[in-house]
C-alpha cells in the first residue's frame, strides 16, 4: 500500500482517486478554494457533485486549510489541478516536504520564465521547490496517451 495525497479535487483529481482506491492505496483528496463545494459535498454525501461518483471510502477529504494534514506522511504527491495553479500550488506544498516523497503531475501546458525559456510542467515544479530539494526529489509527469 501507497500513501498517495491528489492535489486537487477538481474532476482530473478526484477521477484519480478511484483506480487508485481500487489498488487498496491509502489516499489523501486536498481541495482548493475553488474545491471547497465538492470537498464539503463529498464529505456530506460521498458523492463527487461534477462527475456524479461515488468516492471511495478509502479516500479522506481534506479542506483548503488541512493541506498540512493531506500531505502527512504521503509516498506521492499528485498535483491532479490545472498548469495556471502548478506554481502556486508547488509554493504552498513546499514547507510540507521531504526528500524521499515523489511528485507527480497529470497537468498539460508549458509556461515561460522570465527570461522567455519555456517550462514543461515538471521544470515550473522544480523552480518552485526549496533550493535544498532541487535535483533531490522525483517530478514525474503522467504521459498522454490516446487509443
Amino acid at each position: 500500500m501507497v500513501k498517495i495525497a491528489i492535489l486537487g479535487a477538481g474532476v482530473m483529481g478526484s477521477a484519480l482517486t478511484v483506480p487508485l482506491a481500487a489498488n487498496n492505496h491509502e489516499i489523501n483528496l486536498w481541495g482548493t478554494e475553488l474545491d471547497t463545494d465538492i470537498i464539503e459535498e463529498i464529505q456530506k454525501t460521498g458523492l463527487h457533485p461534477r462527475l456524479n461518483l461515488k468516492i471511495p471510502k478509502n479516500v479522506e477529504t481534506f479542506s483548503v486549510e488541512q493541506l498540512d494534514l493531506a500531505l502527512k506522511d504521503r509516498q506521492i504527491i499528485v498535483l491532479g489541478i490545472s498548469s495556471e495553479a502548478v506554481k502556486i500550488i508547488t509554493k504552498r506544498l513546499a514547507p510540507y516536504l521531504k526528500k524521499d516523497v515523489i511528485i507527480v503531475t497529470v497537468a498539460k501546458g508549458l509556461e515561460m520564465d522570465p527570461t522567455g525559456k519555456i517550462l514543461t510542467m515538471p521544470e515550473v515544479i522544480e523552480n518552485e521547490l526549496p533550493v535544498e530539494y532541487r535535483g533531490k526529489i522525483p517530478i514525474s509527469v503522467q504521459p498522454y496517451q490516446s487509443d
